[in-house]
């Protein structure tokens, strides 16, 4: 610690003094509020400790948001530690204790999560693909070029097991053109999207003559719109109805396509706007052996089943703009559509479970490469949920004992515009059932170092990165 008045005598260079005790510190933590933002001091502090950090390579500066400020731009990029917030204090002083204490050599990027090790890794990101149509040529190519780069080294970075994306589209410009992907092949993992609007089946022509103008399209464009995986090589997927013994083999590549399950979370026309787009959940099944600890050979024997869910809920034109009237609709339409996620998805097959896996009603007799002998499943549920952390919606997960798997986001996983800092969170990861799932005390305690990665701004929505463990209690 250092105290300016204490250690400096009449006479002394201020500026020589400052960097001089910046140099020594190992870490500055600057208070985030409305006057620290504007103290000329604070930002040359902060300068000299960030240029200093740049020359060391490890981090050195940890933004801490002590009250709702505008944050400063040469700070947007860090991941922050959020106490404004009563419920955020535990996860935030967690976080600062988890810094304050690392041993390892730190990087000037966020931080990578927890140990994989009897875990699952998510990486979940809104791509903001649909803004892609809209944009000329030249435009679209360096959109393409900055998101493909981007989203290979996030998984150089954090190697997850699976990527979640939503706003994913596809593309040709001509009739007899072959479909091109916004997304590129990655070494290690395969792609998989599912179309839930396009030119062709739904052909409204407003939402579709729009796009062709402003991007300047040819007349005989065709575009599809939905959400997609990455999945890791070596991931354990299998079709959502299986029961596999440990070791038997996984879907090859060209299969795991076909074994994602598409359930639509509503109904009704599509008009071609925001208000009535088709929303859909997406369902993948993975399986995976628990590591040693010590519960016994017997309990590591058994397959956990994981599903990972990939979601984006409704909004609707006008939200969080000061109408009552639309947030109401808004919160209502999206309770429906969880509905739909937790009872016609999760408790569902869960209660399939239950009942010992039967088929058409009868008893299931497992084949020679299956066993009902399961830990219970472990349900990730992520994307663009477009509801706060403090909302109905929010709290409606909470009560059906879901956790949310990156409980510091910072400032947030929204912006608003690309480049621009996050100003709320839309976006969450969501795992559970808690209790009979997962275990409370292991939980908490690893989902600490789960993030939002602060770094990424080719998309309006921010990557968020979590491991989710999967020990029994």
């Amino acid at each position: 610690m250092w105290i300016d008045e204490a250690e400096m005598l009449v006479g002394d260079s201020l500026v020589k003094k400052l960097e001089k005790a910046i140099r020594e510190m190992e870490f500055l933590g600057v208070l985030l509020s409305p006057n620290s933002v504007k103290s000329e001091w604070v930002q040359r502090e902060v300068e000299i400790a960030l240029n200093q950090e740049i020359k060391g390579k490890r981090v050195k500066v940890l933004p801490i948001l002590y009250k709702d400020c505008g944050v400063p731009d040469f700070l947007s990029a860090k991941v922050w530690v959020d106490f404004r917030r009563p419920r955020s204090y535990q996860p935030g002083v967690a976080t600062l204790l988890r810094r304050l204490h690392e041993t390892q050599q730190d990087t000037l990027m966020a931080p990578v999560p927890l140990n994989r090790t009897n875990g699952f890794r998510i990486l979940n990101w809104n791509v903001g693909g649909r803004k892609f149509f809209e944009l000329r040529a030249s435009l679209r190519s360096e959109f393409k070029r900055e998101l493909n780069s981007d989203l290979t080294e996030l998984i150089q970075r954090y190697e997850p097991d699976v990527v979640t994306l939503q706003e994913i589209i596809r593309y040709r410009d001509e009739s007899t053109a072959p479909i091109e992907e916004l997304i590129e092949p990655i070494a290690g993992y395969t792609y998989h999207t599912v179309t839930l609007v396009d030119s062709v089946s739904i052909a409204r022509r407003g939402k579709w003559e729009k796009v062709r103008k402003l991007g300047q399209w040819s007349s005989e464009a065709s575009f599809d719109q939905g959400n997609a995986f990455l999945v890791n090589s070596d991931a354990q997927m299998y079709g959502l109805w299986d029961l596999p013994k440990l070791g038997w083999p996984p879907l090859g590549p060209e299969e795991r396509s076909l074994a994602i399950e598409k359930v639509s979370l509503d109904s009704g026309l599509y008009f071609g706007d925001r208000d009535t787009e088709p929303r859909a959940a997406l369902v993948s099944h993975f399986v995976c052996q628990l590591a040693g600890r010590d519960r016994g050979a017997a309990a590591n024997d058994r397959p956990r089943d994981v599903f990972v869910v990939n979601v984006q809920l409704a909004t609707l034109t006008g939200e969080r703009e000061g109408l009552p009237s639309v947030e109401a609709d808004a919160t209502s339409l999206r309770k429906r559509q969880l509905d739909i996620l937790f009872h016609g998805i999760v408790s569902r097959y869960n209660d399939w479970r239950h009942k010992g896996y039967p088929l058409s009603g009868q008893p299931h007799r497992p084949g020679e490469h299956e066993t009902l002998d399961r830990h219970t499943p472990i349900w990730i549920l992520c994307g663009a949920f477009n509801f706060t952390d403090y909302s109905e919606e929010y709290e409606f997960v909470r009560r059906l004992n879901f956790v949310d798997v990156v409980p510091n986001k910072g400032a947030g996983t929204k912006s608003r515009g690309v480049g621009q800092p996050a100003v709320l969170t839309l976006d969450h990861v969501f795992a559970g059932p808690m209790i009979v799932g997962m275990d409370p005390v292991i939980t908490q305690h690893a989902l600490n170092m789960n993030v939002v990665d602060h770094s990424f701004k080719v998309s309006d929505h921010l990557p968020m990165v979590a491991t989710i463990p999967l020990d029994t209690q």
